[in-house]
């Protein structure tokens, strides 16, 4: 439970940072998410890390992504997902030896 919390935490006050924030800086919940996986890693472990991957991607995916306050993603969003899933998974081929790319 306790590694749940933390994650829980840096979570929610990456979320209530970004509110404001948004209106101020294009795209700020980017960093301010990253920062509460990397947090929650950092004094909570591993699964308190991977609790903040799930709660962070789940907050951005309904407050930031279009549509907004829905779990869908809007179809550009979701190739140019696509897109970029493609070119790291190359970059992992290469990086550790297959040829698949």
């Amino acid at each position: 439970m306790k590694p749940a919390a933390i994650a829980g935490c840096f979570v929610l006050v990456a979320l209530l940072w970004t509110f404001p924030l948004q209106h101020v800086i294009a795209y700020p919940f980017v960093f301010l998410f990253f920062g509460a996986i990397m947090g929650s890693a950092w004094f909570g472990g591993i699964v308190a890390g991977f609790v903040a991957v799930v709660l962070s991607s789940l907050l951005v995916t309904y407050f930031f992504i279009p549509p907004l306050f829905s779990m869908s993603v809007a179809k550009g969003v979701a190739e140019l997902s696509d897109c970029v899933h493609c070119v790291r998974h190359c970059h992992h081929d290469r990086k550790f030896g297959a040829q698949a790319c």
